[in-house]
C-alpha cells in the first residue's frame, strides 16, 4: 500500500510514518522540514505554498492519505486566527481538492480535535454530541470536518475525521503534561492555571497511532471518531501522579484563573473506536512516568 502523510515530521505524523513503514508499506512524507528516516521505502516532499497536490498524488499514487499537518496550539490560534485558518482549513481544502482532481479515490483521514465540542453539557462525549467550539482552533477544526464531509458527499472521497482528545507522550514538549513535568524537573514555579478540577481525557501517542490504523483498515467509513482513553482525569490528579513518579512532595498551587479557549471537563465515549477492536494500552500513570523519564534525560 502507498501511504501519504502530511505533517510527517510532527509529533503524530512522524510516528505514523514509522508505523506504516513497519507494516511494510511505501510511505511518502510531506512537511516544511524533513525528519530523517532511514528506510528505502520512504520518500519525502518538502512543503511549499501553492503545491499542486493533484500532480503530487498522480506521481505517488496514494491508497491512504493521513492529514496531520496544521497548527495544534489553542493559545496560538487565539492570538493569530488568520494564520490558524490557513494552517488548519486552507491547507486541508487544498489537499482534498488535489484528491478530487486525482483519478483515484484514496481513503482520507483528517486529524481533527476534541476542541470541536467546546464545553459539552454532559459527559461522556459521543460523536453525536453537538459541536460548540469555544476557541479559534476548535472552530477551524469544525470547519475542516465540514469540508471533509463535503468532499465525501459530493465528490465520493472516503473521508473520516478523528477527534483526538488530550494527546501526550514522549516527544511532545508542550501542553499540560509536559508543562507540569518541566516544573517538577526545574524545581520551581509550582503554579498551575485553574482550580485543579478541570479534566481531560488523556490519550498516549502510541495508542493514537494504533487507533488511526484501525480506522484506516475499517471498510466502513464513518464521518468521525473519538480517539481517547475513555477516562476523565483531573489536572490535580496529574499533579499527584507526578509527585508519585518523581518521589517529590511538591506543593502545587492552583491560580483559580481560567484561560480563554480552554474547556472545563472532557471525557469521551469511545465505544465506536473500540467496536473496531481498538483497546488503549497505556494508562495515565504509566504514560506520565514515560514522559517524566524522557524529560529527565533531556536535562
Amino acid at each position: 500500500m502507498n501511504v501519504f502523510i502530511t505533517g510527517s515530521s510532527g509529533f503524530i505524523g512522524s510516528r505514523l510514518v514509522q508505523k506504516y513503514l513497519d507494516l511494510s508499506n511505501n510511505v511518502t512524507g510531506y512537511d516544511v522540514a524533513e525528519k530523517s528516516v532511514n528506510n528505502p521505502r520512504f520518500s519525502f516532499i518538502k512543503a511549499f505554498d501553492n503545491d499542486d497536490f493533484s500532480k503530487i498524488f498522480g506521481e505517488y499514487s496514494p491508497d491512504l492519505i493521513i492529514h496531520c499537518a496544521g497548527n495544534a496550539s489553542v493559545p496560538r490560534s487565539m492570538q493569530y486566527p488568520h494564520q490558524d485558518f490557513r494552517a488548519n482549513v486552507d491547507l486541508l481544502s487544498c489537499v482534498l481538492d488535489g484528491v478530487r482532481e486525482y483519478d483515484l479515490k484514496p481513503r482520507f483521514i483528517n486529524l481533527s480535535s476534541a476542541a470541536v465540542y467546546g464545553n459539552p453539557l454532559s459527559l461522556p462525549i459521543t460523536e453525536d454530541t453537538a459541536l460548540e467550539p469555544i476557541s479559534t482552533y476548535g472552530y477551524h477544526k469544525k470547519i475542516g470536518e465540514q469540508i471533509c464531509c463535503m468532499y465525501k458527499n459530493i465528490y465520493g472521497i472516503p473521508t473520516s475525521s478523528v477527534r483526538i482528545f488530550s494527546a501526550y507522550g514522549v516527544g511532545l514538549n508542550r501542553q499540560v503534561v509536559w508543562d507540569l513535568t518541566q516544573k517538577v524537573i526545574d524545581g520551581k514555579d509550582y503554579k498551575i492555571i485553574g482550580t485543579g478540577n478541570e479534566s481531560r481525557d488523556f490519550i498516549y501517542v502510541d495508542d493514537i497511532i494504533d487507533a488511526i490504523t484501525y480506522i484506516a483498515d475499517d471498510p466502513k467509513v464513518e464521518d468521525s471518531y473519538n480517539i481517547a482513553y475513555g477516562e476523565e482525569v483531573s489536572i490535580a490528579r496529574i499533579a499527584r501522579i507526578l509527585n508519585d513518579v518523581s518521589g517529590k512532595d511538591i506543593p502545587w498551587e492552583f491560580t483559580q484563573q481560567t484561560r480563554a479557549g480552554d474547556p472545563i471537563n472532557w471525557c469521551a465515549d469511545v465505544s465506536k473506536i473500540r467496536n473496531l477492536g481498538f483497546l488503549p494500552q497505556i494508562a495515565i500513570d504509566q504514560g506520565i512516568r514515560n514522559v517524566y523519564e524522557w524529560a529527565k534525560r533531556l536535562n
